[in-house]
């Protein structure tokens, strides 16, 4: 008595090793708007990330590193929440090191804080000691004035030559 048993090879051996990175990052998508993501690891060829927005296999997008800026990639695959891109340029060693130690960056909510006042002259003067109509005034009188005098040059040319 025989059974056939049935099993689905997957290939294991990467190109580059894999680092457990769990930082928080920006994604720029085809319609470049800002996408929050989790970088939660990466190799020199690629990252696996945590993205709450549905990403397409074979798009291309801008992910940014942290410490070493922003890396053109492209989906090759996703699986709910966790979309897997591959880097258009492979991370050299120094970039790797400079992700795994760079800063986290603090966020903030900028909405909390209140709308700063508006500039005021604390003497209630405008720079200024012309009002708008008049400042437009000088403006039109002087593009005249330099007219007036281009004429007055081109009349005294045609009687001297």
């Amino acid at each position: 008595m025989h059974s056939t048993l049935r099993a689905t090879l997957y290939r294991l051996d990467r190109s580059s090793e894999r680092l457990e990175i769990g930082r928080a990052s920006t994604l720029r998508g085809p319609n470049h708007h800002p996408i929050d993501i989790r970088i939660e690891d990466l190799s020199a060829t690629g990252c696996r990330l945590n993205c709450d927005s549905q990403l397409a296999v074979d798009e291309y997008v801008m992910v940014g590193l942290p410490g070493v800026g922003i890396r053109a990639s492209r989906v090759v695959w996703t699986d709910g929440v966790h979309v897997g891109c591959a880097f258009e340029e492979p991370l050299t060693p120094a970039d790797v090191k400079a992700i795994q130690v760079s800063e986290p960056l603090t966020f903030v909510d900028f909405r909390s804080f209140p709308t700063p006042l508006p500039a005021t002259d604390p003497k209630g003067e405008s720079e200024t000691p012309f009002s708008p109509r008049q400042r437009l005034g000088i403006v039109l009188a002087s593009a005249l004035g330099a007219w007036g005098l281009v004429a007055l040059l081109a009349a005294v040319a045609l009687l001297l030559f």
